[in-house]
């Protein structure tokens, strides 16, 4: 039961973050651009649930994509990534930009 808590707590943590980023959307990048908002997990019910929060917010181009799916992928130019790891069950949200 514990784990369940993290993992949901983590989804409702990035997708909050995400929220923000668009909010706070710095003016050098140029207008708001969902497409360039990517977020990396490593696991694909975490990617489903990540999605499902972030279209309930209306943020439904934001990419959102397990790590071993991206590799490879970035076509686009990426704004802002969010990855996500567990260290000790300690949450870590890396934002790179």
């Amino acid at each position: 039961m514990k784990s369940c808590y993290f993992f949901f707590f983590k989804v409702y943590e990035i997708v909050e973050r995400v929220s923000e980023i668009v909010k706070s959307w710095p003016k050098v990048w140029g207008d708001v651009d969902e497409s360039s908002i990517g977020v990396v997990s490593p696991y694909s019910d975490q990617v489903q649930r990540i999605r499902s929060e972030l279209r309930k917010r209306k943020l439904v181009n934001v990419s959102v994509e397990r790590v071993l799916n991206i590799q490879g992928q970035c076509d686009a130019e990426l704004k802002c990534l969010e990855m996500i790891t567990i260290i000790n069950k300690k949450i870590r949200i890396y934002k790179i930009s």
